[in-house]
């Protein structure tokens, strides 16, 4: 029960960060309602307690961003949290920065050129920090925010030009290959880059299309997204 007061929380401060509160007072009233203020007062505890660990990870990662955005242009390394999205002229991937690095431990956003990495590769490449775009028109997809849901406060980009480099290892390169193996094998006998194809990948494997794919709309508009 605590756990759902917690979720109540989150969702109310995700709509607006002081409707989140109201989840205490509520949380108190039902406690007392039950006749159970020791329960009332364990739930209000939790609450407090996970908001407050909450506000604090918040505050270190837009510290640790903050450092990185005023770094200057240097060589940084991480690792690959989620598969990339692109092809080899330009992908983009989540990637947690490996120690030694200026904001070691920061989750970003990293944009790169060269292979295709996977979950679990390690990348490497120079270049430096930006804060992701404020949306400039109304009803327009805000990345800004879709990042920051995400724990990503800033973005990586390459020096022009600049390839990255990927290294996977061994357990996580067989594990890609497997997924490619699957991927291949649910589309065998149909066009690769037919309706059909991407449908079967889309709902399997979790494959998303370009944005400029009709597809992405249809998905969009069927609330299936």
């Amino acid at each position: 029960v605590a756990a759902l007061w917690i979720v109540v929380m989150q969702l109310l401060g995700a709509w607006a960060t002081w409707a989140g509160w109201l989840a205490l007072p509520i949380a108190l009233g039902v406690g007392l309602w039950l006749r159970k203020p020791w329960l009332a007062a364990a739930w209000l505890i939790c609450m407090s307690l996970a908001e407050g660990v909450g506000n604090l990870r918040e505050l270190q990662a837009r510290e640790r961003a903050m450092e990185l955005s005023q770094a200057a242009t240097a060589t940084h390394d991480g690792v690959v949290l989620a598969e990339a999205r692109g092809d080899e002229n330009f992908w983009q991937a989540p990637v947690r920065l490996s120690e030694g690095c200026p904001g070691a431990g920061a989750r970003v956003w990293w944009q790169g050129r060269g292979p295709m990495p996977v979950e679990g590769s390690r990348v490497r490449a120079s270049g430096r920090f930006e804060w992701p775009p404020a949306v400039r028109n109304p009803g327009a997809f805000d990345r800004c925010e879709w990042l920051n849901r995400q724990a990503i406060h800033v973005v990586f980009e390459p020096q022009a030009h600049g390839s990255t480099q990927v290294n996977t290892p061994g357990g996580w390169k067989a594990l890609a290959d497997l997924r490619c193996g699957v991927r291949s094998a649910i589309t065998r006998g149909i066009e690769d880059d037919s309706t059909a194809a991407k449908v079967i990948r889309a709902v399997v494997l979790g494959d998303k299309p370009r944005k400029d794919d009709e597809l992405l709309d249809d998905f969009r508009h069927s609330g299936s997204m």
